[in-house]
């Protein structure tokens, strides 16, 4: 294993992100930003070219980069990628650039230097979230996240609800990681060590512990993605939160929930998950039902988009509970298909806010006759999010469709398929009311998107299209995965 690629690969990233951080708390000035966001398109670049040297048809790490400063208390620390966490860091080293660009362009009355320091620290951690070996500091990681993105909501929040909201994130993510460190506890006690690696054999597991895991495991992950009825947090989180804390919660936040189920859920249940799946599968299917509802009578733009998480991100859990390979890439395909729809939409409507100081769609109309630029991305992207054939919504909706009716889970099936209805009915309720209909006088002279903006949202639905027409780079490259959680 080659030294010098393990250090670019996986600490290069972290050590520039220090760096920019040190620098935008000293030296602030516009050259700074400039070399903020030059230096978050070179950590996209190094993830790009990882593709090129990782082999995707083993699911062992392929890269790693020991911590010998870290007490090896609970095992051996060491960052790392692998086949599972790839796409979880491709997919945040491509939404930070766009973020630190939206917040360049916003208008002087925000405080870009305390945002772009605090959209450094999320992503340092979430980096260390996808990379790290071991469930101790996944923990930290997961939970240390929580401080930065109550900053975010507290000091740039839109309304006077912000703090009722971070008493409501706070609350929930802290119930779910009473959950996981009881996992944690029970696996070290068994293991003698919390690595990933670990946990793969079960021989050391009771079928009592692996139940109680399961259990544990499950709805502590299940607040993060979220999960009906540890739900009520996010669209309140979603509202109150700045555009670009919108966009990191629903297109990276969430994901840690999808990504901590791969990683340590699966695994462990593995034996045992056919005794609770119809559970599992009936809860994440309430939560569908109840998301597409609640999305329907919603009146406020984001709160419409954050309950269309909740029913995209739980059809990929129905996925993941079917145990099959056409799940499993289905489950991660969607995740990632949401990350870049989801973002464009909290995209699309902070650029709408920042014209109009109104997220109410019944203040909103006639959009197209006076923003034409946005009017079509918004359209573009709100077809994109009911699953259009061609966009990648699509394709990862119909793989965890086709799982579903070999593994004969029917009632779940006939759930899912029902959400499309609801999710066309909301998907039109955004267009029809914003883009159609008399502008309202009362907003003056409205301008349509900037140059940056219209890159912004060029450049997601590029990649809407491109994995929605050619899926092969997601799909064939994660076909090692039947190998690894499916007996």
């Amino acid at each position: 294993m080659n030294m010098n690629l393990n250090y670019i690969f996986l600490i290069l990233p972290l050590a520039i992100l220090f760096v920019n951080i040190i620098l935008l708390i000293f030296f602030y000035n516009k050259i700074i930003v400039y070399i903020t966001f030059v230096s978050n398109l070179i950590i996209f670049f190094i993830y790009c070219i990882l593709s090129c040297y990782l082999d995707f048809s083993i699911a062992e790490i392929q890269y790693k980069y020991i911590l010998n400063f870290v007490p090896a208390y609970f095992g051996i620390h060491y960052l790392m990628v692998d086949t599972i966490s790839y796409f979880f860091i491709l997919l945040t080293g491509f939404l930070f650039p766009l973020c630190i660009l939206y917040i360049y362009g916003e208008s002087e009355r925000v405080n870009k230097k305390n945002s772009l320091i605090i959209l450094l620290i999320l992503e340092f951690f979430i980096i260390l979230c996808f990379t790290v070996s071991d469930f101790f500091l996944f923990y930290v990681s997961f939970e240390v996240l929580l401080i930065p993105m109550i900053f975010l909501i507290y000091f740039f929040g839109s309304r006077g609800r912000k703090v009722h909201s971070i008493y409501l994130f706070l609350f929930y993510t802290l119930v779910g990681s009473i959950f996981l460190l009881y996992s944690l506890l029970l696996v070290y006690k068994v293991y003698g060590n919390l690595e990933f690696t670990s946990i793969l054999d079960l021989s050391k597991l009771s079928i009592e512990e692996q139940k109680l895991l399961t259990i544990l495991l499950f709805f502590g992950f299940a607040v993060k993605i979220p999960v009906f009825p540890v739900h009520l947090w996010l669209p309140e989180a979603h509202v109150e939160a700045p555009t670009v804390g919108s966009v990191l919660l629903a297109g990276i936040l969430l994901k840690l929930g999808g990504y901590g189920m791969l990683r340590l859920l699966l695994p462990i249940s593995n034996n045992v998950l056919l005794e609770y799946k119809a559970f599992f599968i009936t809860l994440v299917s309430l939560s569908i039902l109840y998301g597409g509802l609640a999305a329907i009578r919603q009146v406020d733009l984001k709160k419409i988009i954050a309950y269309s998480s909740v029913v995209h991100m739980n059809i990929g859990l129905l996925g993941l509970f079917t145990q099959t390979s056409a799940g499993l890439i289905g489950f991660i395909f969607l995740m990632v298909s949401h990350g870049i729809i989801s973002s464009a939409l909290f995209f699309g409507v902070g650029m709408l806010y920042e014209r109009i100081h109104t997220k109410n769609i019944l203040y909103i109309q006639g959009l197209s006759r006076v923003m034409p630029k946005f009017s079509v991305f918004f359209l573009l992207f709100c077809l994109a999010n009911l699953s259009l054939p061609g966009t990648c919504n699509f394709i990862g909706e119909i793989l965890v469709f086709l799982s579903l009716g070999v593994e004969n889970s029917y009632f779940a099936l006939m759930i899912g398929v029902f959400s499309a209805f609801f999710c066309t009915l909301f998907c039109l309720i955004l267009i029809v009311k914003t883009l159609y209909g008399q502008i309202d006088r009362k907003f003056g002279v409205i301008y349509d998107l900037t140059n940056a903006e219209t890159f912004i949202m060029f450049i997601l639905f590029f990649y809407v299209i491109l994995f929605g027409l050619c899926p092969g780079f997601i799909i064939q490259n994660l076909e090692v995965l039947e190998y690894t959680f499916i007996n």
